[in-house]
């Protein structure tokens, strides 16, 4: 598929419902009740209206013919009672619980068994995956899979900037893949600019080997047409790139496309018979269907009746000072006298009545606790996962706790497999490009990504575990010190399994305190 042609509609028409998707998960997350409530105006604007007759609004004999037998006019959105006033952010807090639990800890990447030789590649690899940086964009990048559906990563290089290669992690509304019987076979991405009024976007291809770069000046709702680079100042920098073939084509020394997709669940089930969206997937937002607009409803209805249970006082006229003639009368809080009025009776006091509605607080909490367990059973979250667990102790197991996110462990490993097999497709073309910016031999065999399990067994079940399988006869010394002890070095490992056997052979000895430097903590303590 070729760059978009001149003058069509943006974004795509086939690619619409992909960004209407964006927008109302991402107004879910952020709160934004305008795009919320559009989407509630259409869904309910085909209810029944009232019937109202112009001779309702009249007055004198007309008017009050017309409203005893038609009743009082009545407002003719009633859409109005379904919309939202205030907003519970719990889609923001589940889809950041469930990447805290996915990327809590960065990936552990390593060159295939066939490439370890390969000592430049193994060290640009360690530079970039190692880094406080990756892990913090890493985290950013499952996050803004789960929340809009997908995510895109891609290579950038700028040897202005750095000697080496880096990536990008790119929101899922400014690119959009390209498949072939199922596999990505391109990327592209826009950036939109607007100078003088003016909107430019410019479109950059992503393919095996080369990205081809195109610039639009057209308006918000149409691409337009092809202009040079330097008809927009934030682009005119692609004029002068060396190696920029028939001013569009670079070539990027890949051998594999240097952006991907990363699909966050499974595909998205209405999108299963349209040829351009069957492969997206839909996001952990889309997964609680309706279901976190119901909160937004029910915490909506639970303001307005804390708004109508506030206290009225209905005051008497005498107790009121007049701002003049035509501008109404007030009620001086502050004043410590009030003057009586002169009454018929002389026993009938001024007085004014306070008036206080109940408040439905419980039933309103309680439909909003079960429609936030609603959405955390949708999102395939374990009620302990996200501290809702009442069975839960503060002091648990690694085991218990597994057991315990059963639900939460499921759901990782499904959108784990997603987030493997797209690191090793973005990390193996980073080391290709990087071999090609710095004069080395690429890795021969994609590159080697695990996720790290995100429950941690203490160091006391750590033990236990390690001395049942090797009492069972089914795990060596030196596994066992390497799993004990992973942070030694190895030859801190080779003498812990000397010790060992010597003293199974009996040679040595058990001295808790050897390698202990006395003079040192004695001295110390001093």
């Amino acid at each position: 598929m070729p760059m978009p042609a001149p003058n069509t509609p943006w974004p795509p028409e086939d690619y619409a419902p992909a960004m209407d998707a964006i927008r109302h998960d991402d107004a879910q997350l952020s709160g934004k009740l305008d795009v919320i409530n559009e989407r509630r105006r259409r869904q309910y604007q085909h209810e029944p209206q009232p019937y109202q007759a112009r001779g309702q609004y009249n007055g004198g004999v007309v008017g009050a013919t017309s409203r005893f037998f038609l009743g009082k006019p009545q407002a003719q959105d009633r859409a109005k009672s379904h919309l939202i006033t205030h907003h519970l952010p719990i889609a923001e807090e589940l889809t950041t619980a469930l990447a805290d639990y996915m990327a809590g800890k960065p990936p552990a990447v390593t060159l295939a068994p066939e490439d370890e030789t390969n000592q430049q590649a193994a060290e640009a690899l360690a530079r970039l995956t190692e880094s406080d940086e990756f892990a913090s964009d890493w985290w950013n990048a499952v996050y803004r899979a789960g929340s809009l559906g997908w995510v895109f990563g891609r290579v950038v290089w700028n040897q202005a900037v750095q000697p080496h290669p880096w990536i990008e992690w790119v929101d899922a509304d400014c690119g959009m893949a390209e498949f072939e019987n199922g596999k990505q076979v391109a990327v592209l991405f826009w950036d939109t600019f607007t100078q003088e009024k003016e909107t430019y976007r410019l479109l950059q291809r992503h393919t095996p080997g080369q990205i081809e770069y195109t610039l639009y000046k057209g308006s918000d709702d149409n691409l337009g047409m092809p202009v040079p680079f330097d008809e927009c100042k934030e682009t005119a920098y692609l004029k002068d790139i060396p190696g920029l073939h028939d001013g569009t084509m670079l070539t990027t020394g890949a051998t594999r496309p240097t952006a991907h997709m990363m699909a966050n669940y499974r595909p998205r089930q209405e999108w299963r018979q349209k040829k351009q969206l069957r492969y997206y997937s839909t996001s952990d937002v889309a997964r609680g269907g309706t279901i976190f607009e119901d909160i937004d409803h029910n915490w909506s209805q639970l303001q307005h009746e804390v708004e109508a249970a506030r206290g009225r006082l209905f005051v008497d006229e005498s107790l009121l000072d007049s701002d003049g003639p035509g501008k109404g009368a007030y009620l001086d809080w502050f004043r410590d006298v009030f003057p009586a009025r002169q009454n018929p009776s002389i026993d009938a006091p001024a007085t004014f009545e306070q008036v206080q509605f109940d408040m439905r607080v419980e039933q309103y909490l309680t439909l909003i606790d079960s429609g936030i367990r609603k959405a955390v059973s949708a999102l395939g979250l374990s009620p302990f996962t996200v501290d809702m667990d009442p069975q839960a102790s503060g002091d648990m197991t690694a085991t218990e706790t597994k057991a315990r996110t059963k639900r939460t462990r499921a759901t990782a490993d499904a959108k784990g497999r997603h987030e493997r097999a797209h690191l090793s497709l973005l990390l193996t073309a980073y080391l290709e490009m990087d071999a090609a910016l710095n004069g080395y031999t690429p890795p021969t065999q994609p590159v080697l990504v695990s996720l790290p399990d995100q429950v941690e067994a203490t160091e006391t079940e750590r033990i236990a575990n390690v001395a049942s399988v090797f009492n069972a006869g089914v795990l060596s010394i030196e596994a066992a010190v390497d799993t004990l002890h992973p942070e030694w070095t190895d030859e801190q490992k080779a003498v812990e399994v000397e010790r060992i056997r010597a003293l199974r052979r009996g040679e040595q000895p058990f001295d808790p305190m050897a390698g202990v430097d006395l003079d040192g903590v004695i001295g110390g303590a001093e």
